[in-house]
């Protein structure tokens, strides 16, 4: 049995940053801590997400869950109302109860069996990394859609800029932050990594890339670590 209490706003940040990936996942409970650690349904990012906390319980569990019926009981809940969960089996089946205020919900482990695997495990070298505003970031995004689904991350001069174009073929560049010395240059799908940023949009993001390789994301808020490992989108020309 496990046992811990989360403020609604770290639940909603937790598990909607998960859902921008998967709509289902396994969440894995541990003594110190609960996170997801999976490859999202195209198989093009990895995502982890993490968030410490005492869950009293003696040995790891692990909780199949559909992550809508999770989120739609705390719907109404404030950001600050303190969520209490209790996993536990009942009638032969693992269950987890929510709580709070004069709320109770109960939702059973599902059979699912998504992908595990960790973004550490990768072996890719991604030796510049810098320092972003998710804002900022997320400035670009509003400001110009990609209609082409795609957009650059440009390390050069020391200055990181994300770049993309309209559907008549005009460019549009953003400089984004400071980097370190070295050229690099990769593509990725907007629709995958734009609704992570947007999440990210409160936060200061670690980023790591090299040229046609993957883009390592991490960061922390309301003590809730998310960490995700985006596959570049390689292309001829």
């Amino acid at each position: 049995m496990a046992k811990f209490t989360l403020m609604a706003k770290q639940v909603k940040d937790f598990f909607g940053m998960v859902k921008e990936f998967n709509s289902e996942t396994r969440l894995h409970i541990e003594p110190d801590k609960i996170y997801v650690n999976m490859v999202d349904i195209t198989n093009i990012a990895i995502i982890r997400a993490e968030i410490k906390v005492d869950t009293k319980t003696k040995k790891p569990i692990e909780f199949g869950l559909i992550i809508n019926k999770l989120l739609a009981f705390i719907k109404v809940a404030k950001d600050t109302d303190p969520i209490e969960f209790e996993i536990a089996e009942h009638k032969k089946s693992l269950c987890i109860q929510m709580s709070y205020m004069d709320h109770v919900g109960k939702i059973r482990s599902e059979d699912i069996n998504t992908i595990r695997r960790d973004a550490n495990s990768c072996k890719v070298s991604l030796p510049y990394t810098f320092l972003a505003s998710g804002e900022r970031i997320a400035e670009f995004f509003k400001m110009y859609p990609s209609p082409n689904g795609k957009f650059e991350v440009i390390l050069k001069n020391k200055r990181v800029s994300f770049k993309t174009h309209n559907e008549n073929g005009y460019m549009y560049e953003t400089f984004v932050c400071n980097g370190p010395s070295g050229d690099a240059k990769s593509v990725f799908l907007s629709d995958y990594l734009k609704p992570a940023f947007m999440r990210m949009k409160k936060s200061m993001i670690t980023v790591s890339m090299n040229t046609d390789h993957p883009i390592k994301l991490s960061t922390t808020e309301n003590d809730v670590a998310i960490e995700i490992l985006m596959a570049p989108r390689i292309t001829a020309d």
